[in-house]
Formats: C-alpha cells, sequence, structure tokens
C-alpha cells in the first residue's frame, strides 16, 4: 500500500499542491477513504437517550469511523515535506486538514505557473515509448488550465510537435502541410504520434 502511495503520488511541497491534488485524490478514491476527505461521512453521534445496544453499536461505527480517519491522515501526511506540515498541525480530522491546504496552497502562484510552463514547453518524447511523456506535458497544460492560465489550442499542439524526437519528425511535416489551423490540436496530433508507434 505504501509503495503505491509513494509510486502513485508526489511529495507535496509549496509548488506542486495542484498535481498533488489531483494524484492524492485519485489514490484515496482509489483506497476507498475519499468520502471521509469530502465531508460525506461524518463521525457518528451518540444520542442523549440510547438503550445499551445502540451505545455499542454507535461505539463500533465511531471506532471504524476514527480508524478510517486516522488512515486518511496517514496517507496525507506522508506525502508532505517536513515544512508543508506545519500547516495541517493540530488539525485532527481529515477533511479539515484537507480544506486547510486547500486554503493555504490553492492560491495560485507564479511560481506553480511557471513550473508547470516549463515542464509543459521543455519535456522531450521519447522514442521507445511515447505515451507517458505526452501524459506529461498534457498533465502540464491541465494544470495551467486548472491555475487559469489558458494556453491556445495551436500553441499545445505545437509545443507537442516540438518535443517529438527525430524519429517522430515525419509527423511534424505531415500536420504541417495538411492540417489547417482550425484542426491542429493537441488530442490529434497525440493520436497521430501513438498510431505510428502502435
Amino acid at each position: 500500500m505504501l509503495s503505491q502511495l509513494t509510486n502513485l503520488v508526489p511529495i507535496m511541497n509549496s509548488s506542486n499542491y495542484l498535481p498533488w491534488k489531483e494524484q492524492m485524490t485519485a489514490f484515496l478514491k482509489a483506497q476507498g477513504v475519499w468520502t471521509i476527505v469530502k465531508g460525506d461521512e461524518v463521525k457518528p453521534v451518540m444520542p442523549n437517550m440510547s438503550s445499551a445496544m445502540l451505545a455499542l453499536e454507535i461505539e463500533k461505527e465511531q471506532c471504524a469511523w476514527t480508524n478510517c480517519n486516522h488512515q486518511v491522515e496517514g496517507y496525507i501526511l506522508l506525502q508532505f515535506l517536513p515544512q508543508v506540515l506545519q500547516t495541517v498541525s493540530g488539525k485532527d480530522i481529515a477533511k479539515e486538514a484537507w480544506d486547510e491546504l486547500a486554503k493555504v496552497f490553492s492560491i495560485v502562484s507564479p511560481l506553480q505557473i511557471f513550473v508547470s510552463f516549463c515542464k509543459a514547453i521543455t519535456y522531450r518524447i521519447q522514442a521507445h515509448e511515447p505515451a507517458p511523456d505526452i501524459l506529461e506535458i498534457a498533465k502540464a497544460f491541465g494544470h495551467l488550465t486548472a491555475a487559469k492560465v489558458e494556453i491556445p489550442s495551436i500553441i499545445q499542439a505545437m509545443t507537442l510537435l516540438s518535443a517529438l524526437p527525430t524519429e517522430f519528425k515525419h509527423i511534424t511535416q505531415t500536420y504541417l502541410q495538411v492540417t489547417t489551423l482550425n484542426d491542429f490540436k493537441f488530442t490529434e496530433i497525440q493520436e497521430g504520434i501513438l498510431t505510428e508507434f502502435a
């Protein structure tokens, strides 16, 4: 389980909150604990007047909820740099910690935008396995879009073409010669590259 977490979710620092949030959300959903973070599943409350049987049942539910909450907190806290941990110190409920992170780090800084922008325009595609590299470029553009920085479709497409290795340069020539500006899209070029590779 921990190896899955460390392989799938990056360590969170102050500049990569958006990609960290995306990956951590997917991981928590896959583990079946997202409802705790979302706040849909809250700790059961003991009614004032309850039978011993009902009280015992609610205590079991409270214990199960607490264990699940601790599990979520553990997942989240394991993927922080030490300085980020201070942000959520004193937050014993996973939802509160998650909300505090959003409050502190979802403010998009020029640094976050710059990191995503640089990744998008400097990433290079490997000829032996292009799909993961294309995905990284797409994710970088996705982070920019999430940060309300819109990069025109044609620029995204040209960026993808410029990232191709020499083995795929004929794809660049083909697209530049036969594609109109309206049809010049990242997804179309991605499809062409993957078809060529297959």
